[in-house]
């Protein structure tokens, strides 16, 4: 898992995706694998192709905070909203710390017209991630629509001020 992993993170995603294969035909029940195969084919634009095995990932492993993410990002690229927001919410429900599927769950609740709650999902992953601009962009962004004009350039100057070579 870890040789595949390492594989993916390197750019080699053909190799990876060779790598998750085998681990998956040798050990059909380790969820991580099916979790990486998705993870490696969403990279390379494949989400029809990767949507199963994250479907397997979390059939597998309830549990797979991950999986639950990586499958709600797929999902809303694909423009399956709903069900994009209930694999966020459940990766929240696993890990309330998880300030990704909290941006993620925001902007998607602002898309759908819920521009205040995805604020605050948005202000509790900036609380977790002070230091991260594009939390705070994004924030800038949905305060302004409301009309917090002063509140949203606070933002935006937060934004413009961090480093975005530190950004993991």
């Amino acid at each position: 898992l870890r040789r595949a992993e390492e594989q993916r993170k390197a750019g080699r995603l053909a190799d990876a995706l060779a790598a998750y294969d085998a681990l998956i035909e040798e050990a059909p029940e380790q969820a991580e694998a099916h979790c990486g195969r998705a993870a490696t084919l969403a990279m390379q634009g494949l989400l029809d192709e990767a949507m199963p095995s994250f479907e397997m990932a979390v059939k597998l492993d309830p549990q797979l905070t991950k999986g639950w993410y990586n499958l709600g990002l797929a999902l809303q690229k694909s423009d399956v909203l709903e069900r994009a927001a209930s694999c966020f919410e459940r990766a929240l429900e696993l890990e309330p710390s998880h300030d990704k599927a909290l941006v993620q769950l925001g902007l998607l609740r602002s898309r759908c017209g819920d521009l205040h709650q995805g604020i605050e999902l948005v202000r509790r992953a900036a609380a977790l991630r002070p230091d991260h601009p594009g939390v705070r962009h994004n924030l800038g962004t949905m305060l302004a629509k409301i009309g917090q004009h002063e509140q949203a350039i606070a933002q935006f100057d937060v934004a413009l001020g961090l480093d975005s070579h530190q950004i993991d």
